[in-house]
């Protein structure tokens, strides 16, 4: 009877979304074995509800706490904003590394500083726990080069690879030249190769620097996409098949913010010119990979792209973009900046948009501030003492990234939530969609009778 049980039960919750099997873990010892069992966690990861797709797990959003200070490494906390509590931990390593993208249940970390060639990058699920992160060492390194990490996913092969993109440090003279090229390694996690990397026969496109604000890689439907400058394109890698091709991204003369942000499972891009006080969502239509993409010639790059949201943003140029991302679950599009959450509801129905409508955001909820104080709103990465950055496209799994590619790597130490700073914040993200729920509750109910 206990293995008839057992069974049903383990039924049951392979057809739970993966939040509720993680608190399954905490209920008794019994259920912590089963849901913990190496096969149950593989057939969860891969079932349809989880995986992206038609019919797969919805898009969420991690909020990311990075403290640094002199002499101490980074010390992050990954919170997701759908939940009241920290997911995990990550400590011990050293102030140049950071959160590189989200691709699905895992999170990327590399180090952003272009002197740090040849360190190992991680990557990480925040539900495993710091102690299951991954280690991969990194392709051969030339200390005139700098390095953008990504990480994508193919759905169609189960594929997934990291991609790192070299280039020649930018200055004056490079940057009024044509060679703004980079050269492309790829490495497929857990293909039983070692974990070994090689070197894709093409050149590609310069990725976004620091001539723009930060705008993180993208994995969407099994292709990545990477912003490049000098020219202002759109890049778009297969990562099954590793083609590529680029296309022109919606015009703007002087962009200070592009930030691809994935929507109801297609590309989307957020822009705002230096100096505009109003902010363009783009989406692109979707187009075959054998069809050719409008790019030059009397082509309208137009026709790649379809304006839907244009919004007013009042914060001044020095202001940081923390994030975009699109929650799937309640249709919340939401724009952080500075100290400041905007967010929109493009579930409302009856709305008549045209393409030249701008609207006005829902709500603007002011959060604590969580940046040093700085002469210079471009200050380095490393000598912030704490800061937020929010990255979507993030799909909860169980699967451990060091079972699941078959890498070792030294145990890190969990840790507590960072403290009161943390849970204000996480407080002030949650506290608008809790009280809409509480409105739309108000609806529901049966009017009072006189």
């Amino acid at each position: 009877m206990e293995s008839t049980a057992e069974e049903i039960l383990r039924d049951i919750f392979l057809r739970l979304p993966t939040r509720d099997v993680v608190r399954g873990r905490n209920v008794s010892r019994q259920w912590r074995g089963l849901l913990t069992d190496p096969s149950f966690v593989d057939l969860h990861a891969h079932a349809n509800h989880v995986t992206p797709g038609t019919d797969g797990a919805a898009t969420e959003a991690v909020a990311v706490s990075e403290t640094r200070g002199r002499g101490i490494g980074l010390e992050m906390v990954v919170l997701n904003l759908a939940s009241a509590n920290p997911m995990c931990m990550v400590s011990d390593l050293a102030a140049p590394y950071s959160p590189v993208n989200a691709c699905n249940g895992f999170l990327l970390l590399a180090p952003r500083s272009s002197t740090e060639g040849g360190w190992p990058v991680f990557v990480c699920n925040p539900i495993s726990g710091a102690g299951e992160n991954l280690k991969v060492r990194a392709p051969p390194y030339d200390d005139q080069y700098r390095h953008m990490y990504a990480m994508g996913f193919s759905p169609f092969s189960s594929q997934y690879k990291l991609f790192c993109f070299s280039f020649m440090e930018p200055d004056d003279d490079l940057w009024a030249s044509e060679e703004r090229d980079s050269d492309l390694d790829v490495l497929t996690l857990g293909d039983g190769n070692g974990n070994a990397w090689h070197q894709h026969p093409d050149v590609f496109p310069c990725p976004v620097g620091d001539s723009l604000s930060p705008s993180p890689p993208l994995s969407v439907d099994g292709k990545l996409y990477v912003v490049a400058i000098e020219p202002y394109l759109m890049l778009e890698i297969d990562v099954a098949t590793e083609e590529h091709r680029t296309y022109p991204l919606p015009p703007e003369d002087h962009p200070k913010e592009v930030y691809p942000f994935e929507m109801s499972g297609r590309l989307c891009v957020a822009v705002r010119g230096l100096g505009d006080q109003q902010l363009y969502f783009w989406f692109m239509r979707p187009v075959p990979m054998q069809s050719k993409l409008l790019t030059d010639g009397n082509d309208d790059p137009l026709n790649n792209w379809e304006l839907r949201y244009t919004f007013y943003v009042d914060n001044g140029d020095c202001d940081e973009l923390r994030g975009v991302w699109h929650d799937d679950s309640n249709g919340m599009l939401c724009y952080w900046l500075g100290d400041d959450l905007y967010k929109y509801d493009t579930s409302k129905k009856g709305q008549q948009l045209t393409a030249d409508s701008v609207l006005e955001w829902d709500h603007r909820i002011p959060l604590p501030a969580t940046m040093a104080p700085s002469e210079s709103c471009w200050e380095e990465i490393d000598d912030y003492k704490h800061r937020w950055n929010v990255y979507g496209g993030y799909r909860p799994s169980l699967l451990s990234p060091r079972l699941a590619f078959s890498t070792t790597l030294s145990p890190q130490q969990d840790g507590n939530g960072r403290g009161h700073l943390d849970h204000a914040l996480l407080r002030a993200l949650r506290c608008q969609q809790q009280t809409q729920q509480q409105l739309l509750h108000q609806e529901d109910a049966p009017a009072n009778k006189i």
